[in-house]
């Protein structure tokens, strides 16, 4: 029997792939405490590992660096599938070291604004609505995005969202 997921858009795929990822880590690394776990994220792990367990998922459908001109001579997407018009670009936060030599897993917007930037152009085309997607994965000890990412106007404990940091 057949199955298919026919007029799906990325996020569902997303959802998914997403959800197993997460419980295949939750699983794998159970038994690490905080400290060990922040280690093995920093030490073993790059954004190119990610983009291919995200890609895996769709196996002979994915192709990988693909280029992409209107991001510049030297532009690429992470990962494509052609045969549903998906474009997936992934970026990596990992625990950075401070100036002070501790690790910090605070990290700040600017490094992700180009790829941002290429997700809102690419909603302008509603053809393409349901078909890109900017991820963003980080394997911190923390509980909310909000605590790695500087998402506000400003630094600080309560600072007001920036709009034009939300799609």
């Amino acid at each position: 029997m057949k199955r298919e997921m026919i007029g799906r858009s990325i996020q569902d795929y997303m959802e998914l792939i997403g959800s197993l990822l997460i419980d295949q880590f939750n699983e794998r690394y159970k038994e690490f405490d905080s400290d060990r776990f922040k280690k093995e994220a920093d030490e073993r792990f790059v954004e190119r590992d990610w983009v291919y367990k995200i890609g895996d998922y769709f196996k002979d459908l994915a192709y990988y660096e693909t280029p992409c001109p209107e991001r510049g001579p030297q532009g690429h997407n992470d990962i494509c599938i052609p045969s549903k018009d998906f474009i997936i670009e992934v970026k990596y936060a990992r625990n950075f070291k401070a100036a002070s030599g501790r690790r910090s897993s605070s990290t700040v917007w600017q490094q992700y604004q180009d790829d941002f930037d290429w997700l809102c152009d690419s909603l302008k085309d509603k053809k393409l609505k349901g078909k890109r997607t900017f991820v963003i994965i980080w394997c911190n000890s923390v509980d909310s995005f909000g605590q790695i990412m500087q998402l506000g106007t400003k630094s600080g404990c309560q600072p007001t969202v920036n709009t034009t940091k939300i799609v």
